[in-house]
């Protein structure tokens, strides 16, 4: 269903389900993530959440 991608140095990856998954976080990958998608009736829809890195 999703394609299995790699980003940022192989840290960060989207699972087959969807899921986005950051390894080794650091305090610059905090931000705003999009989800993009279409869903079964053809309709496009998307969400955004704010990740905030506390620590080192």
């Amino acid at each position: 269903m999703f394609e299995n991608k790699v980003y940022a140095d192989g840290r960060m990856s989207v699972a087959d389900d969807g899921t986005l998954r950051i390894e080794r976080v650091m305090k610059s990958d905090g931000g705003e993530y999009t989800c993009k998608a279409i869903g079964s009736n053809s309709q496009p829809a998307e969400a955004t959440a704010l990740l905030t890195v506390r620590g080192q």
